[in-house]
């Protein structure tokens, strides 16, 4: 077998230059909270803001449940170091990367607006609504990106859900340092020396998050409101049937022929 290791490999010239993924403006970022915080339905309210807030990637969120937000160190956090619960049988979480697995420091916003005591109450899966799929993160990027579209605010691979994770990390870097804002999104240390201490966020970096300032212009007021709407039905796709004009039964039943003792039709 040749060895693989001397070819060269070169991008087509027809080939699309890579995209450069970016996170939103406050415009868009507000656009976007105050459309979600308008509705009751949990799948669509809560995944912006625990998307800005906590940095976790979408299949993250899709997959959390209630048990997963508890006391760590007398701090409350979400863990994703324990398996899913599914049908009372623990199955392996999906997770992207080693570093994934990791404790998620939550910011006091989330419990101010109500979404840490409602994720407490709930047993199994918060977004259930993804599950009824195959694949409950594909499906969520779908909608997520349907929705982005229809607000204006998403441009195809450069700013789509994926991008709040930038937005996570440009808000934390400059309060809690590079090391803890990657612990907190899942991401691997960059040097050596990040790698030593311990692997998740300590009760000191927890509390570093926890006291970090909102982000600059992010308006989370609308989430102090009552929602006011559910989330809208599908628009109906298939087309009305059209029935041509028929003849009364009477009429029908008139027009057939007669029938003979032996049940047969008589001939015209």
């Amino acid at each position: 077998m040749r060895d693989l290791g001397a070819v060269k490999v070169t991008a087509p010239r027809a080939a699309a230059p890579s995209v450069t993924r970016e996170g939103l403006s406050v415009e868009a970022l507000n656009l976007w909270l105050a459309d979600a915080a308008t509705y009751a339905d949990p799948h669509v309210r809560w995944l912006p803001l625990i998307g800005l807030l906590t940095g976790m990637r979408l299949a993250e969120i899709v997959f959390l449940q209630g048990r997963d937000i508890c006391l760590v160190d007398g701090n409350l956090v979400i863990d994703l170091r324990s398996p899913v619960l599914v049908g009372g049988i623990e199955k392996p979480r999906p997770l992207k990367t080693p570093t994934s697995r990791r404790l998620v420091a939550l910011h006091p916003i989330l419990q101010e607006v109500g979404f840490v005591a409602w994720a407490q109450g709930i047993e199994g899966f918060l977004f259930p609504e993804f599950h009824d799929s195959k694949d409950p993160a594909q499906t969520a990027q779908k909608r997520m990106g349907h929705w982005m579209t229809r607000l204006g605010i998403r441009k195809r691979q450069k700013q789509v859900f994926h991008s709040l994770r930038h937005n996570t990390k440009a808000w934390l870097r400059p309060h809690v340092g590079d090391r803890t804002a990657d612990f907190q999104c899942g991401h691997a240390p960059k040097t050596t020396g990040d790698k030593y201490g311990f692997r998740t966020l300590t009760a000191d970096e927890v509390e570093a998050i926890e006291r970090a300032p909102l982000p600059r212009g992010v308006e989370i007021s609308p989430y102090r409101e009552a929602p006011s709407r559910p989330l809208p039905k599908a628009k109906q796709t298939r087309p009305k049937p059209r029935f041509r004009n028929v003849p009364d039964l009477a009429e029908l039943r008139a027009r057939a022929p007669a029938k003979t003792k032996r049940g047969r039709r008589a001939s015209a």
